[in-house]
């Protein structure tokens, strides 16, 4: 690994903050595993249902936790040398000051970095799911990451929005990254990406993630104990 990519990812781990949910669990510990293998590009479309009502909730497959997915949103190639999986919430403060420095790192070190980004909504944060769905919605027409780079960049213009304000903040967001923006507000006011949103965050609190942003680089927590 390049020395100068080890001290950005060092002043990384020193800039971390966290926001944390509503109450806080143990960080999780997962066995070891080989190293991630490259995979597709390929990019999520459909909805994850949510577990049904009654349903047990099954055990989590740690391979799939610590590794990239065909299913991830990913900046960067697969196989890279450092690979970051960020869990991440765009109402979070912290988040939206960690993200633009991964990208950074990215665009720095092209053939060396990945990003992998995954939802955590914090229950605490009252328009996360909204913008978990809107990120979705943006990435069902392949501009995920220009949603992400928007929400977090004016974070602070919408965060203390209502809803209702909020809504037509998503749509000027849908029509200055050249969304079809009636197709956005449709799948919006259908809730059609509510339920992976939802189910991201049941997820999230079923690791015992302790807060956003929590990143693994390379298969291990960051920063470390």
């Amino acid at each position: 690994m390049k020395p100068r990519l080890i001290s950005l990812i060092a002043l990384l781990g020193l800039l971390i903050g966290a926001c944390a949910p509503a109450t806080t669990p143990a960080a999780p510990t997962a066995p070891a595993a080989p190293a991630a293998q490259p995979t597709s590009a390929a990019q999520p479309t459909a909805e994850v249902p949510p577990t049904p009502a009654g349903t047990p909730e099954p055990t989590p497959d740690f391979d799939k936790i610590i590794n990239p997915q065909p299913e991830d949103w990913k900046y960067g190639p697969d196989g890279a040398a450092v690979t970051f999986i960020e869990w991440a919430d765009f109402q979070c403060p912290y988040c939206s000051e960690v993200a633009p420095l991964l990208k950074k790192l990215a665009d720095a070190y092209p053939k060396d970095v990945q990003i992998v980004y995954r939802h955590f909504p914090l229950p605490s944060h009252d328009k996360s799911l909204l913008t978990a769905a809107a990120a979705e919605a943006a990435g069902a027409q392949g501009k995920f990451w220009e949603m992400e780079g928007l929400l977090f960049g004016k974070q602070a213009d919408w965060t203390d929005q209502t809803e209702a304000d909020m809504r037509a903040t998503l749509t000027k967001f849908a029509e200055e990254i050249k969304l079809d923006v009636k197709q956005f507000n449709a799948d919006l006011d259908a809730g059609k990406y509510k339920a992976k949103a939802t189910s991201a965050q049941a997820l999230a609190q079923q690791l015992g993630l302790p807060g956003t942003p929590f990143l693994l680089i390379n298969q291990q927590p960051w920063p470390q104990d």
